[in-house]
């Protein structure tokens, strides 16, 4: 009698713990469907479209040699109704900055576009959980930034730096007398019409980038979608200096990329949306807080 209910209660054990397993990988499977339909949240159709007077959106949609989406916006410079602007210093915590995402960043300062900025310190990014910096955290930002002349960073980075001045006039590298807007990368990716991307670490990756276009007339910005299966899976730093120079740029520097990029834009309705896919923490959508910013903003 007492081997029959130990048997009884053995068998009983047994379905238990495979109904347990069973639930485990259905549960698995489920988050791993979930994750892929988030990375499916991105629009994958071409499109090309004037955002303001000046001002041109496209999106690319290329399959070889994997799946990736670029969003380019082309600024004309010769237009009077824009303006450019930078993060400014924070006089409270000189010379760091309070990390915040590219979204609140525009949305703070009222921004028609922005585009995250300089790569940046500490860094870390674990989990969904444990990841630095949150909104708020300090950090300093690595290369020459400034805001409307106010500098908080003077460390040259591969003289890798986007000058704005006050009236508009931008360039890519060199020295100026009077610094008044400034973002800058880690390398350079086009320079003088010529590929000079130096490979990293990451391989295809998401990028963002600014470049100049022959005439140095065009401000370009660019973002492209990565670590998204099926969706974007990221270019190489060559594969993005291939792809701006095919839009006609002349020099080209690389921002911070991964999960930091981000492009935003806000209309006419003042909603603002976000015109690529971040991926911050492996979850799409979601924006990482970054050091500094630039912004466009329409007259």
């Amino acid at each position: 009698m007492l081997r029959g209910r130990r048997k009884r209660g053995v068998a009983g054990f047994l379905r238990s713990a495979a109904g347990f397993v069973l639930a485990f990988v259905a549960a698995i499977i489920l988050a791993g469907a979930v994750y892929l339909a988030f990375c499916f949240h991105g629009r994958r159709d071409p499109v090309e479209q004037e955002l303001f007077e000046g001002v041109r959106y496209i999106r690319t949609i290329h399959s070889s040699p994997r799946p990736v989406v670029v969003h380019l916006v082309f600024i004309d410079l010769m237009k009077t109704n824009f303006s450019f602007f930078v993060t400014p210093p924070d006089s409270a915590m000189a010379p760091k900055l309070r990390a915040s995402t590219v979204e609140h960043f525009a949305r703070k300062f009222r921004m028609n576009l922005a585009i995250n900025g300089n790569f940046f310190q500490p860094f870390h990014s674990n989990s969904p959980w444990d990841y630095y910096p949150r909104a708020g955290d300090p950090v300093e930002v690595l290369g020459i930034a400034a805001s409307e002349g106010r500098r908080y960073s003077t460390q040259s980075w591969a003289n890798a730096t986007l000058y704005i001045s006050a009236t508009n006039t931008v360039h890519i590298g060199g020295t100026v007398d009077a610094v008044w807007n400034a973002i800058s990368g880690d390398q350079w990716l086009v320079k003088e019409g010529k590929t000079v991307a130096k490979p990293d670490r990451f391989g295809a990756y998401p990028r963002a980038a600014v470049a100049l276009n022959q005439r140095a007339d065009t401000l370009i910005l660019a973002a492209v979608d990565g670590k998204q299966p099926g969706y974007s899976e990221g270019v190489t730093l060559f594969e993005l200096a291939e792809i701006l120079q095919s839009h006609g740029t002349r020099d080209a520097i690389n921002l911070d990329g991964g999960g930091s990029v981000t492009l935003v834009y806000s209309g006419k309705d003042g909603e603002t949306k976000t015109l690529n896919s971040p991926i911050h923490t492996r979850i799409p959508g979601r924006q990482r807080p970054v050091a500094n910013h630039l912004g466009i903003r329409v007259r």
